[in-house]
């Protein structure tokens, strides 16, 4: 095997639909976030992209992809990816000790007289189709450093076979929340195909009071990445009867993780806990459509140096536990 490493930019159409194949493959740890598909959505000016593809000269076949870039603002700093939340290198799931060193060696060739530092943000370990740390313990033995950039709840799926499990894995608090919306059957909960503006500009109201942030993506930015994926990226709203608005999830489906992008809620009916209604019923839908974890994403902020307590306990009443979303980093 005689391995090469190419730069996804310099690729044509037809390498490029490849490389998302790679990535999207089941014996990969990829995920849609990390295709070129999906990361195209930024524009050309924000990054400085620098994403690599391994390929074994002889047969053709892409072994590694590596989509990375720089940030304007440190360009001496490759990131793998600093437009979402992990990338990571995505590889073949049996790929081998040596041929994993022999990855990291190139990649680290072609970086090094770029670069100052790398950093590698990683799927977590419930990404993966069998738990392997292959890949970890390669990059702690060549000199990388192990961090973290969030703490993210989720719930294990497997062993749900019925509402009742659901309701078992809730806290007491939790299970009386959901009870009472279920009871005075206030609301209706429905699968949308596009997202309401309004709906997204209370999304980036309710983010702008309580955390002085916005949306990471802008409303014409997710409505782009709702219609590459449509099978992937799906908006749910909870309604009042009345017809009123009472919460939004935008869930991303990955390979076995059933994943809130966002969650929303209309402060002004939070008595009624419509929140709760939301969650209950997105993970009723996880655990149908047979996914392995039930992901909250991070309650955390700052690069999960600090925790959102109340944001945590929230989440934490549907049960599950929380995992870290790793970070490896090395300066040349």
């Amino acid at each position: 095997m005689e391995l090469k490493v190419h730069r996804v930019l310099e690729a044509d159409d037809k390498k490029r639909m490849k490389i998302d194949e790679f990535i999207l493959d089941k014996n990969t740890n990829g995920e849609f976030i990390n295709t070129f598909k999906y990361l195209s959505y930024h524009p050309q000016d924000r990054f400085l992209d620098d994403s690599i593809y391994v390929e074994d000269e002889n047969s053709g076949n892409i072994r590694c992809v590596l989509m990375s870039a720089a940030t304007r603002d440190n360009s001496q700093v490759i990131i793998s990816h600093p437009g979402t939340t992990f990338a990571g290198i995505v590889l073949r799931n049996r790929t081998s000790i040596d041929e994993l060193t022999t990855i990291i060696s190139l990649i680290e060739k072609y970086y090094q007289s770029k670069y100052q530092d790398i950093i590698l943000k990683l799927s977590p370990i419930i990404y993966q189709t069998q738990p392997n740390q292959l890949l970890e313990y390669v990059l702690s033995r060549n000199g990388y450093q192990f961090g973290f950039t969030a703490l993210a709840n989720v719930i294990e799926l497997t062993d749900i076979k019925s509402e009742d499990d659901i309701f078992a894995l809730y806290t007491s608090s939790g299970r009386n929340h959901v009870r009472r919306t279920l009871i005075k059957d206030l609301y209706t909960f429905q699968r949308e195909s596009y997202i309401d503006e309004h709906i997204w500009q209370s999304i980036n109201n309710n983010l702008t009071s309580k955390y002085k942030v916005k949306a990471t993506h802008s409303y014409e930015e997710i409505s782009e990445l709702l219609r590459r994926f449509p099978t992937n990226i799906i908006p749910y709203v909870v309604y009042r009867n009345s017809g009123e608005y009472g919460a939004f999830g935008l869930v991303y489906k990955f390979k076995h993780v059933f994943h809130t992008q966002y969650l929303d809620v209309n402060y002004q009916l939070s008595n009624e806990n419509p929140n709760y209604f939301l969650i209950h019923n997105l993970i009723k839908i996880a655990a149908e459509e047979g996914y392995r974890y039930f992901s909250f994403g991070a309650s955390t902020e700052n690069r999960g140096q600090y925790l959102n307590t109340s944001l945590f306990d929230f989440k934490n009443a549907f049960g599950g536990g929380s995992i870290l979303l790793p970070m490896y980093y090395k300066v040349f």
